[in-house]
């Protein structure tokens, strides 16, 4: 259950920040690319808490 508590809070403090950086980010040509960087950024980061993830450690299961 501590590692769903990690993720979640990781998941929204890079939520968070994305939505920052996407308010600071410039217009016009070069905004398109900002925000695909900050897409992949969000991706990844939901993705990146799952490689040392070991089932057996669930409580639940």
């Amino acid at each position: 259950m501590e590692f769903l508590k990690q993720w979640t809070q990781c998941v929204c403090l890079t939520l968070i920040g994305a939505a920052g950086l996407s308010f600071l980010s410039p217009h016009g040509k070069m905004k398109g690319f900002y925000n695909t960087v900050i897409a992949l950024f969000v991706f990844i980061s939901f993705l990146l808490p799952f490689k040392d993830f070991n089932p057996s450690r669930l409580s639940c299961l």
